[in-house]
């Protein structure tokens, strides 16, 4: 508790060793990075790291510096209560799975060592989607906890080794700020830290190809970022899509931008194609670590949606189909003639002129009329205007989800 002094009393031999060596009272300031051990013998003191008792329980602790400082020493242990909160999750997590089962409870404990071969490349695939909570609530509501991936790098690094390769990679959104999230989640600290003092074989990707700035519910710039450094591959599902069916009505798909002949490239009539980043398709191991969470298209995004974070170019991935159901498309429901009018209106637009770059200022200035929202019409003096396939009928995006996830299981970097 903060500001406060609570005192606590504990048996043993601990408190008579302790003044035979020297010593009244221990205070320790400030906090270690790493598990460490507080080793005193009379007037030696000693920080040594700890990392191999991390998570072993009590017991098992003690009896391991037994064995290897002697039974001179007086130990006092934390115990997996005072350790992480985190840590322990996902370590029980593993215990739940049986991995590794006969060793648990001592450092030679691997779990991931059961899916996880030495020298293995292994990418950890989180939900890193946006550097905000638009709702206006904890950020971490949204994407995976930066905790979650620290202790899982650990697990991942004991099964690799030296020899291997430990990969955090992610394609967030489209105008996502990925140094932001870094930061927030704490990750490029983390990476930074465990590469300069620990050698560890650890990179972190942002997956995009592209990065850009809205304003005014507008896009006013793109950038082209690095990506993957390995490239990408161009994976054609071709008939074996669950896009396939709709393939004759192909010109109602709607990617991620205002340009849908870019989607309509990788998606028609001939093909079905997914720009897949190479070091997805070319790792040993993929573990998805992702945020349950509700989702305005999909319904919640769980493990499979998440894996929409492997593909480099957003405009491959159909979202929805344009119109409303009776048009053949999903993108809203019949709302009435005023709403349904003020959409068709929007999306002429938007094919007309926003896809070709022009038009800007005034969509922004109609933007700015109704409440600054970033659709024309998203809110009107009747309530608000279902669009861009943010329902329940929305019967395109399982599609695009499912189709990834095949790709994940079943193709490779050729």
């Amino acid at each position: 508790m903060y500001r406060t002094v609570q005192t606590a009393a504990a048996g043993g031999r601990f408190g008579f060793n302790m003044r035979n060596a020297g010593f009244d009272h221990i205070i320790i300031t400030g906090k270690s990075k790493v598990p460490t051990i507080l080793k005193i013998t009379n007037d030696e003191i000693e920080f040594i790291e700890a990392n191999d008792y991390w998570g072993t329980g009590i017991e098992s602790t003690t009896n391991e510096l037994w064995n290897k400082y002697g039974r001179k020493y007086s130990i006092i242990s934390i115990g997996e209560a005072g350790e992480n909160k985190v840590y322990f999750a996902v370590r029980h997590l593993f215990w739940l799975l049986g991995l590794d089962k006969k060793r648990f409870g001592n450092k030679d404990w691997n779990p991931l060592s059961e899916i996880i071969s030495r020298d293995d490349t292994v990418v950890i695939k989180p939900n890193l989607v946006f550097h905000r909570n638009l709702s206006g609530d904890s950020i971490f509501s949204v994407i995976t906890h930066g905790s979650v991936v620290r202790a899982l790098i650990d697990y991942v690094y004991k099964a690799v080794g030296d020899g291997g390769k430990i990969i955090i990679a992610d394609a967030p959104q489209h105008n996502a700020d990925f140094d932001e999230i870094l930061k927030i989640t704490g990750l490029g600290e983390t990476v930074e830290y465990l590469k300069e003092n620990f050698s560890l074989p650890l990179e972190i990707y942002d997956l995009r190809r592209e990065m850009v700035i809205y304003r005014d519910g507008v896009i006013v710039k793109r950038t082209r970022l690095t990506g993957d450094p390995k490239g990408y591959v161009e994976v054609d599902l071709k008939e074996d899509s669950e896009l396939s069916e709709l393939s004759e009505d192909y010109r109602k798909f709607y990617g991620t931008d205002y340009n849908r002949e870019k989607t309509l490239k990788y998606h028609n009539r001939e093909r079905h194609a997914y720009v897949i980043s190479r070091t997805i398709l070319e790792s040993d191991v993929i573990i998805n670590v992702p945020k349950l969470k509700t989702h305005v298209k999909a319904g919640v995004t769980i493990s499979l949606k998440n894996m929409l974070g492997i593909v480099g170019d957003k405009n491959c991935l159909v979202h929805y189909r344009i119109g409303s159901p009776r048009e053949g498309g999903d993108e809203y429901p019949d709302q009435g003639v005023l709403k349904n009018t003020i959409l068709k209106i929007n999306r002429w637009y938007t094919d007309k002129f926003l896809s070709k770059g022009k038009g800007v200022n005034l969509y922004s200035w109609l933007i700015k009329l109704t409440s600054g929202h970033s659709k024309l019409g998203n809110e009107t003096v009747q309530g608000i205007v279902i669009h861009s396939g943010n329902w329940s009928g929305n019967d395109t995006i399982w599609r695009t989800i499912l189709d990834i996830n095949k790709i994940v299981l079943y193709a490779d970097s050729k």
